[in-house]
Formats: C-alpha cells, structure tokens, sequence
C-alpha cells in the first residue's frame, strides 16, 4: 500500500512536539512491514540542511487570484522519502507554528501537497503500488494530522481533484493527536485559499467561525485518536473541546491507535539504575543519596500537563525525604515555582529550563519515579520513555496514560506504575505517597519496575494496527455506510 503522510513537522527534520514524533517514526514502521509510505511537510527555513537537499521538482500551485511557485527537496530517513514543499509567501518560514496567517498558510500547504502528487511519478516510480492504483505519485490512502492538515480532505472534496479520477480514488485518514488545537479562523479565510461551506464539511462549527479541525472531521473516510481512552474521551461535553457532537456523528468510523516509541533511541544503558541514579545526582548537584526516592519531571510546564496540581503540594512534597529534579519551560509561574524551590531547598531539588535532549535520557534513566499529572493527555510519550528505562510512572488516569500506567497491586503483583483519577492536588500528592511506600519495600518495588521494562511500547505492536485502519478506510471510502463493521474507539477491526 502506498501511503502520503502529510503533517505540518516530522522528526529528525522539524519538532514542536509529539506530532513530530510519530511522522519520524511511523511511516519507517510501516515501511518495515512492507508498505510504501512517504511523507510531505512544510519546508520551514530552519531546517538543517535544507538548501543541500535534492531539488526534484518544483510546480505552481492555483491560487485564488494567483500562482504560487512551490520547489520539492527531498532527504531520506529510515528508508522513508520526506519531501519538503518550499514557498517564499507562506511555507518558508522559521517557525513551525504561531503566525497570524497560519490558517491560511495550512490551507496553502494542504492544497500544495495534492498538488505535487502530480509531478511525484519520475521520483516514485520505482515504488509498487497496490492494484488499481492511478499509478504515477498517487497514494492509495492520505493520512492527515492535525487540524494544519485537515484542508486536503476539503479540498479533495472541491473541484477540481473532485472531478478527477486520480484524486477521488485516495481513501483518507485524520488522526488527531490534540483536539484542543482546531485551526478556528474568520470566514474571510475562505476565498482567500479557494474552500466554501458545504452541508458535509461543517466548517461553521463555533457561531460562524470557521473551524478548520471540524472540516477534516466531517470528511474524512476515518478518523483516529492516538490512544483507546482519548478516542473516547473527545465524545464527551468535559474533554470534546466543543467538537463532541461532530465526533458523535462520526463515532462509526472513529478509532484510538496509541504511538510507539523510538526503542532503538530510547535504548535503556547497560548501566545498573544504582549508578544511573548516582551520577544524575553528582551532575546535577544533588546530594549522593541512594536510600532517597528521586522524582522527575520532564515535560513542558502548563495546566494541560498538571502543572497547576504542583503549588498546593510542594512545600509538603519536599517536607519528606525526597528529591526532585525538573526539565523544561512553559508558563513562568510554573518556572518561576521551581526555581524558587531550587534555591530554598538545593539538596532537594534541581530545576533546569530549556530542553536538552542527552539530560532528558540522564533524567529517565537514573530518576526512581516520573511525575506526569496532566489535565488530559491524548497519548503522552514521556510515560513510556520512563517505563523503558526503568523509573516508575506516577500518572493520572486519562487518555493515554491510562492506557499504558497501571496501579500495582499488592496481592497480585500485576501493574507498573501509579494513578489518581480526581483532578485534585490531593489525590496527585497520595499517589507519590503510595509510590513512596512501595519504594521502602525493596522486593515490591523490584517487581514494579520489572514491570515496566517487560511491556512493550514499540511501533511494533501499533504500526499492524494502523495498517488495519487503512484498510477499513479503503473499505470505507469505497462502500461509505454500506460497509458494515462498526469501528469502535478501541481499535478499528477488519471484517
């Protein structure tokens, strides 16, 4: 099967966040199984490498009351062809994201990558593609992300690549992997990039506005969440963002798949946890303490991650015999929390701004336990990361944690981790205490850890998962209500 990956970042080119993840690490998944993915993303200017990158073509794209020129590069990653659109009015910027015109620049992207799949036939045609294909560049299925992505699937639905049997045969998928982000814009956007409303597309979702994440709703052929627990999540008013009665509409064709990791990058050390441990604590400037529980947080500090579960708590967290080491930015309050306890109490904690990817590693793999009390969290990595490398997760129940963390039991010795479901500082603050009380008992803490490191959070169990929604969504695209299987939320099924 020949798949087009179009998302706004991809991993190791360009990341923001977990987006970019799972564009640099799918799509060589799905290659290892024997499919021909490839992947289209803006080619913003701070890409390494960019201007070395092979040219392979380069076309105008229509637009409303003008052409706009779009140059092709390529690089190679895991086996996988990335392709990079270039264009000096909208593509060509630093940042990924947090322009004023992003609206406009997403739908531009959107309709510049249905563009190139005319011209990808010389650089693809080596590539097999399934029976009854259009042939040339053609994908049989477009897997979008994101609300930035959402466009192609209204465009595809627009003349003219509705009039044209090459654009119309491509069965679609949308995976959203934040609904909080919708892509909502002022109805002028829509001459400006050449869309109308339609009954189907439901782009007038919030009082007029123009809801870019809703369109791709209603029209893809399906549509998926990055884990079981999300997908289930969104359909409710608490965490459907204001799009739970779309997402209700198309609940038959709705489904959570959760993301993998790297497991070749996040390779645990040979190292025992004890010496891990030691040397994270001299590096960081913490007292050399075995007997003492470390805590970790990795993360970017806002309300979606629980950061405002942390001011109610801290001074009674540190009151026990603990220490706590923080990585990241966000929100200064958070920021600011932190480096006030760091100076107060320096032999209990360590706060580090910024992001340092080889002090991330040294954080997951020599802490005792991660701390990742988000509001909501569609997948979350960081909890899967610390599972691989031995620290034991303190969650809360939702999303994807709650799909991956699971309470040990005492009796049974089953589960890896600890969750609070309220969303209260108390409730976060007993689990940690739970946590610590297992930590004192050496042979329920060995079993805790183990585990952990005997799940399995690769692209290895997801990747033949998505190759089944692909498949219902070629089913789907095909036979639309007539195709009999209900989807569900867990995980698409083949008939």
């Amino acid at each position: 099967m020949r798949i087009a990956f179009i998302a706004a970042e991809a991993s190791p080119f360009i990341k923001v966040g977990g987006l970019g993840d799972v564009i640099g690490s799918l799509p060589p998944a799905l290659r290892q199984l024997g499919h021909q993915p490839f992947v289209l993303i803006p080619a913003c200017s701070s890409i390494p490498g960019l201007a070395e990158m092979m040219v392979v073509g380069e076309f105008c794209v229509p637009w409303p009351g003008s052409e706009e020129l779009v140059r092709i590069h390529k690089a190679m990653h895991s086996g996988v062809p990335y392709y990079f659109l270039e264009n000096g009015r909208y593509l060509s910027r630093e940042r990924v994201y947090g322009y004023p015109d992003d609206a406009e620049r997403f739908a531009f992207f959107s309709r510049a990558a249905l563009e190139s799949l005319r011209i990808m036939g010389t650089d693809l045609k080596s590539v097999p593609i399934m029976e009854g294909s259009m042939g040339a560049g053609f994908p049989d299925l477009v897997h979008v992300h994101d609300w930035h992505a959402s466009p192609v699937l209204l465009y595809l639905k627009t003349p003219p690549y509705c009039e044209n049997p090459a654009y119309t045969r491509i069965a679609t998928v949308l995976t959203i992997h934040n609904l909080s982000f919708q892509g909502i814009a002022d109805p002028d956007l829509l001459p400006k990039v050449g869309l109308a409303l339609s009954p189907d597309n439901a782009l007038s979702e919030f009082s007029g506005r123009i809801n870019l994440m809703t369109g791709g709703i209603k029209s893809a052929d399906t549509v998926g969440t990055v884990s079981p627990t999300y997908a289930r999540e969104i359909l409710t008013p608490e965490m459907g963002c204001g799009l739970e009665v779309a997402l209700s509409s198309r609940r038959r064709v709705l489904f959570g798949i959760l993301n993998g990791i790297d497991t070749e990058e996040f390779a645990p050390p040979f190292q025992s946890k004890r010496l891990l441990k030691a040397q994270l604590q001299a590096s960081l400037g913490l007292p050399v303490r075995e007997e003492v529980p470390l805590l970790a947080v990795v993360s970017r500090l806002s309300e979606q991650k629980g950061f405002d579960l942390f001011p109610p708590i801290l001074d009674s967290l540190l009151a026990e015999e603990v220490q706590l080491v923080v990585l990241g930015t966000g929100d200064e309050r958070y920021e600011r929390l932190f480096r006030e306890a760091t100076e107060q109490c320096p032999a209990k904690v360590s706060a580090n701004g910024g992001f340092n990817a080889p002090l991330a590693k040294q954080i997951y793999a020599g802490a005792d336990l991660f701390l990742m009390p988000s509001r909501f969290e569609p997948c979350g990595l960081g909890q899967m990361i610390a599972l691989r490398y031995g620290t034991v997760p303190v969650v809360r129940r939702t999303g994807g944690l709650a799909d991956t963390v699971f309470e040990y039991n005492e009796e049974s010795q089953e589960g890896n981790g600890f969750l609070f479901a309220p969303y209260q500082p108390s409730a976060f603050l007993s689990a940690i205490r739970r946590a610590f009380s297992f930590y004192k008992q050496e042979t329920h803490w060995e079993r805790i850890v183990s585990n952990g490191l005997t799940g399995d959070y690769s692209w290895a169990s997801s990747a033949p998962r998505y190759i089944e929604a692909y498949q219902n969504s070629l089913r789907q695209h095909r036979y639309g209500d007539r195709f009999p299987v209900f989807m569900g939320t867990e995980l698409i099924l083949s008939p």
